[in-house]
């Protein structure tokens, strides 16, 4: 859910999606730390860990253009995807 909503994110929406895309990202990248977390470390920590602080609805961050953020839409949806796909450590679980 997270990869398709950040799909969409590239796209032009209303400002209210892009609040809840901070949300929903924001919670799934927390549920991938917790789950990683109870395996022992992996980098997954770190990676979504930076994405949670990124699309934190708390502290919004602000970039001045929308071609920066499309670019870290796409890559943060990949990084979900190749999360659920093929994921990284001592095999899939």
């Amino acid at each position: 859910m997270c990869a398709a909503l950040l799909f969409l994110g590239t796209l032009h929406m209303p400002i209210e999606f892009y609040s809840l895309l901070r949300i929903v990202v924001f919670i799934g990248s927390i549920a991938v730390i917790a789950n990683e977390f109870g395996k022992g470390f992996s980098i997954w920590i770190f990676v979504f860990g930076f994405m949670a602080l990124l699309f934190n609805p708390f502290l919004p961050v602000y970039l001045k253009s929308k071609s920066i953020w499309i670019l870290i839409d796409l890559l943060a949806g990949l990084l979900f995807l190749v999360m659920v796909y093929f994921p990284l450590g001592k095999g899939k679980n």
